[in-house]
């Protein structure tokens, strides 16, 4: 792990041009791209690319597209967590939602709001 990794992810200041964090960018935005493209008919697909997308998570972990993130394998997701559509997550630091409930995120780019709700009704979400 490079240096201006190290920085990023202990919230020190760091260079976000450094080679390692702009091609760990593209990585996610490309793996971003391709879950929101993906139909509702390729749920298998789906999982493929979150579990590529995210750091930890379990199977249980499920999201409405479109979803977009800058880094993503600093994010560490719990049993039974959802992301409602239009979800943007900043991950520059290591981020961990470890929820044992059933639960939905909504936290959309205009908003610093986290929306946590335990009333997840889609059978997808499981």
């Amino acid at each position: 792990m490079g240096i201006e990794r190290q920085r990023m992810l202990a919230g020190e200041l760091y260079d976000p041009l450094d080679p390692e964090l702009v091609a760990a960018r593209e990585r996610a935005q490309d793996l971003c791209r391709t879950l929101n493209l993906t139909r509702e008919s390729e749920q298998t697909e789906r999982r493929r690319i979150l579990q590529e997308l995210f750091g930890a998570g379990d199977d249980s972990v499920w999201m409405q597209p479109p979803f977009h993130c800058d880094y993503g394998s600093n994010i560490r997701l719990g049993k039974r967590v959802f992301f409602n559509s239009g979800t943007t997550r900043y991950s520059g630091r290591e981020r961990r939602s470890l929820l044992s409930w059933p639960a939905c995120i909504s936290a959309h780019a205009h908003s610093s709001v986290l929306v946590v709700s335990s009333r997840v009704t889609s059978p997808k979400a499981y």
